[in-house]
């Protein structure tokens, strides 16, 4: 299990084909600081049926999309 975890599953129940999350929005569903931390563990979110679209550091803003299945 990864700390990520949870907001892994609050993409997968958002069900959106692109979601855009602020970083502060990641760090709610979560309890901790994402900063850039996000890039080192977005493969784990391909089990879940989603890929890492854009992680804007800069905007503190990562887009999220739905994988083909």
């Amino acid at each position: 299990m990864s700390k990520y975890d949870p907001l892994w599953a609050y993409v997968k129940e958002r069900d959106e084909y692109l979601l855009e999350l602020t970083f502060e929005e990641a760090e709610k569903v979560l309890g901790f600081p994402v900063k850039g931390s996000l890039l080192t563990n977005k493969a784990e979110l391909l089990q879940y049926g989603y890929e890492v679209v854009k992680l804007m550091k800069s905007e503190q803003v990562v887009i999220f999309r739905k994988l083909d299945t």
